[in-house]
């Protein structure tokens, strides 16, 4: 039963870094800004966010703001976690516990946004 589930997870994830790489190849990179990320995080919170998208932030490193990419490696150990804790591979929600670490993380982000504004 295992080999079957670590299996599954192998492709689906070959699969999605396949999708993931002719997708960026596709059209050029954008950079995000802090309130498009503070957007993304809460719609992940709020389960509506595009999965695409958030695997992208998730996986593509930030150089152009450091902010950002502290908030994208917390974010990504908050979905590792997440992840790893999940009954089944194509289980998208997050427990409570993940969403009030995100809020936490879209709460620094933002107050760190102010402070520059």
């Amino acid at each position: 039963m295992a080999l079957i589930l670590i299996t599954v997870a192998l492709t689906v994830g070959v699969i999605l870094l396949c999708y993931l790489s002719l997708y960026l190849s596709s059209r050029a990179r954008r950079k995000l800004s802090r309130q498009q990320v503070l957007g993304l995080i809460k719609a992940k919170v709020n389960g509506r966010v595009d999965t695409l998208l958030w695997v992208t932030y998730l996986s593509v490193p930030v150089d152009y703001d450091p902010w950002i990419e502290e908030a994208r490696v917390a974010c990504r150990e908050v979905q590792n976690q997440a992840d790893l804790a999940a009954q089944s591979p194509d289980e998208e929600s997050l427990s409570d516990d993940a969403k009030v670490r995100l809020m936490q993380i879209h709460d620094e982000l933002a107050k760190r946004a102010e402070l520059i504004c």
